[in-house]
């Protein structure tokens, strides 16, 4: 399911297909289950980010699927992301070698319809926008990997998001046959070390690993650059000492080390700091389809000077407004509500317009005129991601709106 990616969602909720088709602005954002719900729904501007993905949903041995959090607050997650233009999706997987045994036994021949169904209908029911695949280690080094990917791109609705995390290792024998399947890829450009190379203390993430990751992807992998997002670490290791390496968050290290913002190490702690969080989403920007953050808890507030994510959008800031200075871009409130459940009002359409309404992958699904209200009955759509598109003698343009 070679679906079109077609975002640039930092403040800007629509966009046209001609520009979006190539937009390298995406801000991927993880948020795992085990944190503070109400105090991240409290403090999280989704608007920051393109796509959150909540991690992590996984089977037990019988492919009945949880996430560790609860359905309201999932819901309740998704709602507060989807009213500021921000798509989420349901991560799958994790580092954690905890899930192989489950994870081994569903990507069995015999069990994946079981599972896979059962992912489907659990994001369905909780309203996810998609599922980002994030098996790793053994589970994506596994024979079953290849088919367990397509037969869930063949499952998967067409109107939803199909992506994956992946650390360049461990895509060597991967074909493109299964890669092309994702929407796009968050290159997991991070742990190089870490505790489990206890003699080898040093950058984890260094600028040049991300620039040797960006060319593998592209240029080995033959991923187009919009498939390729870069992954950007929020935390760094702390070698203490031969026997006790441990992880650091990044607001823990800069509470504690003044100015320590401004490098990569303090005493044996190795991490991002805000030049080289700069210079990689300068990276990406030129190079890549847009960056993912592991994870946006640990950054400190976005008032923060201190801020990575405030880094980030620094860079990518300018180029949002240029676009927005071609009259190419329209505003959030150009058609609302959004997400919608029923009707869409289409506030700018002209007498002579002519409205189509197509999926990401490009398939018409509605076409007409809009009522004398400038609204559209959009209540027979599955749930999904759409694109509207607006047509008259000069111009067309294209807009993304969440049925939900």
């Amino acid at each position: 399911m070679k679906k079109a990616i077609l975002f640039f969602s930092l403040t800007v909720f629509c966009i046209t297909a001609s520009i979006a088709q190539s937009s390298p602005s995406r801000v991927v954002g993880y948020i795992p289950t085990w944190v503070n719900f109400s105090a991240l729904l409290h403090e999280t501007d989704f608007s920051s980010y393109s796509h959150i993905m909540l991690a992590f949903a996984n089977p037990d041995i019988d492919g009945n699927v949880s996430i560790g959090a609860s359905e309201a607050d999932v819901k309740r997650l998704i709602r507060k992301a989807h009213q500021s233009g921000c798509l989420v999706l349901m991560s799958i997987g994790g580092g954690s070698t905890t899930i192989n045994d489950a994870w081994h036994e569903n990507m069995k021949s015999s069990n994946r319809p079981r599972v896979i169904g059962n992912l489907i209908a659990f994001m369905q029911a909780h309203g996810f926008d998609g599922i980002d695949v994030d098996l790793e280690g053994d589970l994506v080094l596994s024979s079953a990997y290849p088919a367990f990917v397509r037969e869930l791109d063949e499952r998967l609705p067409e109107t939803k998001l199909y992506t994956a995390a992946m650390a360049t290792w461990s895509a060597t024998n991967l074909q493109s046959e299964t890669l092309d399947r994702y929407d796009f890829i968050g290159v997991m450009s991070y742990d190089q070390t870490g505790p489990w190379t206890p003699n080898a203390p040093g950058q984890h993430s260094s600028y040049e690993n991300a620039v040797y990751d960006i060319d593998y992807w592209k240029n080995t992998k033959k991923l187009s650059a919009d498939k390729v997002v870069l992954g950007l670490p929020f935390y760094g290791y702390n070698f203490e000492s031969a026997t006790q390496i441990r992880s650091m968050v990044y607001r823990d290290i800069v509470a504690q080390y003044e100015g320590a913002e401004a490098l990569d190490q303090v005493d044996n702690i190795y991490y991002n700091g805000q030049p080289t969080i700069r210079a990689k989403s300068e990276l990406a920007l030129e190079q890549a389809g847009g960056v993912m953050i592991w994870e946006i808890t640990q950054d400190v507030s976005y008032s923060d000077e201190r801020s990575l994510l405030r880094t980030i959008h620094e860079v990518i800031e300018p180029v949002h407004q240029e676009i927005l200075s071609t009259g190419l871009g329209v505003e959030v409130d150009s058609i609302y509500p959004n997400p919608t459940y029923d009707f869409l009002v289409l506030p700018e359409l002209g007498a002579d317009d002519t409205v189509t309404i197509v999926t990401l992958q490009g398939a018409h699904v509605w076409s007409g005129m809009a009522d004398t209200e400038r609204q559209i009955d959009v209540r027979s759509l599955s749930s999904g991601i759409y694109l509207v598109r607006i047509e008259n003698n000069q111009r067309v343009k294209s807009l993304r709106f969440i049925k939900e």
